[in-house]
Protein backbone atom coordinates (compact mmCIF):
# COMPACT_ATOMS: atom_id res chain seq x y z
CA UNK A 1 0.00 0.00 0.00
CA UNK A 2 1.62 3.39 -0.81
CA UNK A 3 1.78 6.29 2.04
CA UNK A 4 -0.77 8.84 1.71
CA UNK A 5 0.87 12.10 2.28
CA UNK A 6 -0.68 14.87 4.73
CA UNK A 7 -1.07 17.58 2.20
CA UNK A 8 -3.42 14.60 0.04
CA UNK A 9 -5.51 13.52 2.58
CA UNK A 10 -6.24 17.44 3.04
CA UNK A 11 -7.22 17.72 -0.62
CA UNK A 12 -8.96 14.92 -0.36
CA UNK A 13 -11.29 15.73 2.16
CA UNK A 14 -11.97 19.10 1.18
CA UNK A 15 -13.23 17.26 -2.06
CA UNK A 16 -16.00 15.26 0.46
CA UNK A 17 -16.41 18.50 2.07
CA UNK A 18 -17.56 20.16 -0.80
CA UNK A 19 -19.45 17.09 -2.20
CA UNK A 20 -21.34 16.60 0.86
CA UNK A 21 -22.95 20.19 0.52
CA UNK A 22 -23.91 19.82 -2.95
CA UNK A 23 -26.63 18.09 -0.78
CA UNK A 24 -29.09 20.99 -0.32
CA UNK A 25 -30.98 19.41 2.42
CA UNK A 26 -27.86 19.19 4.71
CA UNK A 27 -26.32 22.25 3.47
CA UNK A 28 -27.02 23.98 6.74
CA UNK A 29 -25.36 21.63 8.82
CA UNK A 30 -21.64 21.55 10.05
CA UNK A 31 -19.46 18.73 8.47
CA UNK A 32 -19.12 16.34 10.68
CA UNK A 33 -23.37 16.15 10.73
CA UNK A 34 -23.29 15.68 7.15
CA UNK A 35 -21.30 13.03 7.24
CA UNK A 36 -23.43 11.16 9.74
CA UNK A 37 -26.64 11.87 7.87
CA UNK A 38 -25.08 10.70 4.32
CA UNK A 39 -23.29 7.72 6.78
CA UNK A 40 -19.60 8.76 5.72
CA UNK A 41 -16.81 8.36 7.55
CA UNK A 42 -13.70 10.95 6.77
CA UNK A 43 -10.83 9.47 4.56
CA UNK A 44 -8.34 9.92 8.07
CA UNK A 45 -10.47 7.29 9.58
CA UNK A 46 -10.96 5.15 6.59
CA UNK A 47 -7.26 5.10 6.84
CA UNK A 48 -6.71 4.08 10.39
CA UNK A 49 -9.18 1.43 9.87
CA UNK A 50 -7.57 0.42 6.83
CA UNK A 51 -4.45 0.19 8.68
CA UNK A 52 -6.10 -1.45 11.48
CA UNK A 53 -7.36 -3.94 9.50
CA UNK A 54 -3.75 -4.73 8.12
CA UNK A 55 -2.19 -4.84 11.30
CA UNK A 56 -4.77 -7.67 12.56
CA UNK A 57 -3.90 -10.16 9.48
CA UNK A 58 -0.04 -9.58 10.32
CA UNK A 59 -0.93 -10.38 14.12
CA UNK A 60 -3.39 -13.75 12.27
CA UNK A 61 -0.38 -14.84 10.21
CA UNK A 62 2.51 -14.40 13.14
CA UNK A 63 0.38 -16.21 15.79
CA UNK A 64 -0.86 -18.85 12.92
CA UNK A 65 -4.14 -17.78 13.46
CA UNK A 66 -4.95 -18.70 9.94
CA UNK A 67 -4.81 -21.84 9.54
CA UNK A 68 -7.72 -22.10 12.44
CA UNK A 69 -9.64 -19.53 10.52
CA UNK A 70 -9.17 -21.78 7.82
CA UNK A 71 -10.31 -24.90 9.38
CA UNK A 72 -13.19 -23.18 10.67
CA UNK A 73 -14.37 -22.03 7.65
CA UNK A 74 -14.18 -25.37 6.04
CA UNK A 75 -16.16 -26.80 8.59
CA UNK A 76 -18.60 -24.43 8.45
CA UNK A 77 -18.58 -24.72 4.44
CA UNK A 78 -19.04 -28.59 5.09
CA UNK A 79 -22.01 -28.09 7.87
CA UNK A 80 -23.62 -25.67 4.94
CA UNK A 81 -23.21 -28.75 2.56
CA UNK A 82 -24.73 -31.25 4.52
CA UNK A 83 -27.90 -28.36 5.59
CA UNK A 84 -28.24 -27.85 1.80
CA UNK A 85 -27.91 -31.99 1.55
CA UNK A 86 -31.05 -32.46 3.36
CA UNK A 87 -32.76 -29.73 2.02
CA UNK A 88 -32.64 -30.91 -1.27
CA UNK A 89 -33.34 -34.76 -0.47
Amino acid sequence: MVPIQKGNIEVIEKVQKKATKLVTSLKHLPCSERLKQLMLSTLKYRILRGDMRHMIEVFKIVHDFHHLEAAVKKSEMSTNYRNLHVIIT
